[in-house]
């Protein structure tokens, strides 16, 4: 951030917009659900974007129902173009009733078309950093999390139904006797002031020398 030009900060004294920089403004949303077929096999829901990005957009979930965890599994890419394309999400192997979930996919604010009359502010390099029409990202919290078991939960009274975003990704591969099992964090749904945050299993068969445990503090961040 610049020490000068024009800047917000909040109540706790962090800055929340600079002219420098871009923020990340709604592109599309939506809900799905997520069904474990059985037979070790995984479900993943698909988002195709309807234009490609040429920036890695921000992708925050919320889960709807209690029937398992979702994680985000990746943010696809073109390899050709290297446009981002769209994002996967997956549920935990367990049950087999599905999980249901809101999404929102964000961009970088410079890709946005912008209305013909408001307030705009560009940096120095003349790039497009705000404008008034934007239905941008906005942060209503953020925790640490420590996973030390199974789960943690996290509750956030006085915030109603929000979005996630967990970062970074956790993963964990470990021999189960006959197979190897990968696990990853993922979100559940408790209540809508609550959520567990815990390791989700994917089984399958993998060629590995060692076990491998990724097991980091975590930031939860809330949005809307």
């Amino acid at each position: 951030m610049s020490n000068y030009g024009f800047f917000i900060k909040n109540e706790l004294g962090a800055t929340i917009f600079d002219a420098e920089n871009p923020i990340y403004v709604l592109y599309e949303q939506g809900s799905g659900t997520c069904t474990y077929p059985g037979s070790g096999n995984v479900k993943n829901y698909q988002v195709v974007f309807a234009t490609p990005l040429q920036y890695p957009p921000l992708i925050a979930i919320r889960p709807t129902n209690n029937y398992g965890p979702i994680f985000l599994q990746m943010i696809d890419r073109d390899i050709d173009s290297s446009l981002y394309t769209g994002f996967y999400i997956t549920m935990s192997n367990d049950p087999e009733t599905g999980t249901s979930f809101d999404w929102k996919a964000f961009k970088i604010a410079k890709e946005q078309e912008i209305d013909e009359y408001g307030i705009r502010l560009k940096n120095k390099n003349g790039l497009l950093v705000y404008d008034s029409s934007y239905n941008a990202v906005v942060v209503l919290a953020t925790t640490k999390v420590s996973v030390s078991g199974s789960y943690q939960d996290v509750s956030h009274s006085g915030i109603i139904s929000p979005y996630y975003i967990l970062s970074p990704t956790g993963v964990k591969v470990y021999d189960a006797g006959d197979y190897w099992v990968s696990e990853f964090m993922g979100i559940q749904y408790l209540s809508s002031t609550s959520v567990r945050i815990g390791w989700t299993g994917i089984c399958g068969l993998y060629e590995v020398s060692s076990a491998l445990d990724s097991n980091p503090e975590y930031d939860l961040v809330l949005i809307r």
